[in-house]
């Protein structure tokens, strides 16, 4: 990894296993889906869906 990314890319990248084991997709992807959702962009979208605004 570090041998193939520039070292400003990898200056703070610390690698390590993972304690999930076979969850950590699992738990990676509801990640992902709560800061898309309740980000300032998802909050937008929800208020619009709420008042029928549709934007």
């Amino acid at each position: 990894m570090y041998q193939r990314a520039l070292p400003l890319a990898t200056r703070k990248l610390t690698i390590t296993a993972t304690q999930l084991k076979g969850g950590s997709g699992l738990h990676g992807g509801i990640a992902l889906a709560t800061q898309d959702v309740f980000g300032p962009a998802g909050i937008v979208r929800l208020l619009a869906d709420m008042s029928g605004t549709g934007e």
